[in-house]
């Protein structure tokens, strides 16, 4: 059996009328159009086409194609998107963090918006854990905003709620559903680039545990890449957990294994205190080379150290790219 596109979309309208497909069922992939009814891959695309712009099947990234309620998604669009959870994933609830500032500033935000926003953080463990979706799915979120320490294995997790997410951050480098980002590499390059330029220095990298995903890894990698391209040795030094931000034994090491030797350091505006404690405990050592801070402005305290800069972003401007995504996702909801 063969098909025009027009006579195969036509096959499917009338399925649909007449109950053999039902609302919510899943409709078929182009691919498996191709192998069944022996068409190309264009006319398997331009049939779907069709029926998505009859208001027959809509589309989920990463989840497939469906067919949609006898209303053609009326329904759809007469529910307003009002609930929102912001879901962290794997950090800490710390009063002075990027997250305390981010979600006060979308909370600003949300007032205006008519939205009704609330704050969850959630381990990994509990994407696991039955009981712990179970709520998640029933707290009444028309949508989440997810940010954090996010892998594929939670975005999975996350379709299988079927409810719309933004992803915050950076990871994962593929996302399924759609993602707002700030470019934490483009900043660690920046504030090691003024390093090599102001001193020729080895640079010391101060920094939260790296993992392979998250503001920390990407903040590293900007480090090294200027440290490559500048031809300039690069130490790393990590705290050992992602709430530990005490500098001063990562530097007592470092000044242990290499003495006088002279070095630039750049780090986050966390470890800046302790950093400056360190320098004071080691004060033999006439360190006088520049450090660089770089983060969120928020988070950055003046520094008594008269040859720190500050690499910063600003919280309120991301916060209002955030709701600029926020609404062209809840648009495509509408539309689809």
């Amino acid at each position: 059996m063969s098909f025009k596109y027009q006579e195969l979309a036509n096959y499917y309208r009338e399925k649909i009328s007449a109950g053999e497909l039902s609302p919510g069922e899943r409709m078929c992939t182009e691919a498996e159009l191709v192998e069944q009814f022996h068409i190309s891959r264009k006319t398997a695309r331009q049939a779907l086409g069709e029926l998505k712009k009859a208001g027959l099947i809509r589309s989920r990234r990463g989840a497939g194609t469906f067919v949609r309620a006898a209303d053609g998604g009326r329904k759809r669009k007469s529910k307003a998107v009002r609930n929102v959870i912001l879901l962290f994933i794997d950090t800490a609830s710390l009063a002075d963090s990027y997250e305390s500032h981010l979600a006060s500033a979308l909370s600003k935000l949300a007032g205006p918006e008519n939205l009704s926003l609330s704050v969850r953080y959630l381990t990994t463990g509990d994407f696991f854990d039955e009981q712990a979706m179970k709520n998640l799915r029933g707290a009444g979120a028309d949508l989440f905003w997810v940010d954090g320490f996010v892998t594929e294995a939670h975005e999975y997790l996350l379709m299988q709620l079927d409810i719309p997410y933004l992803l915050i951050g950076d990871w994962p480098q593929l996302p399924h559903g759609p993602q707002i980002k700030y470019d934490w590499q483009a900043l660690g390059s920046e504030a090691a680039e003024y390093l090599c330029q102001a001193a020729d220095y080895p640079v010391v990298a101060i920094s939260k545990p790296l993992q392979n995903g998250g503001n920390p890894y990407y903040f590293y990698s900007g480090i090294q890449r200027a440290c490559r391209r500048n031809d300039r040795p690069l130490l790393l030094y990590m705290s050992s957990s992602f709430n530990d931000f005490d500098a001063t034994p990562l530097l007592n090491d470092h000044f242990r294994l290499f003495g006088d030797s002279k070095f630039s350091l750049v780090t986050s505006p966390h470890f800046l205190g302790s950093v400056e404690k360190a320098l004071l405990l080691h004060a033999d050592r006439r360190f006088d080379a520049p450090i660089a801070v770089a983060g969120a402005q928020h988070l950055i305290t003046p520094s008594s150290y008269p040859k720190v800069r500050y690499f910063n972003f600003n919280i309120d401007e991301y916060a209002t790219q955030i709701l600029a995504a926020h609404r062209k996702l809840v648009d495509s909801l509408v539309r689809d």
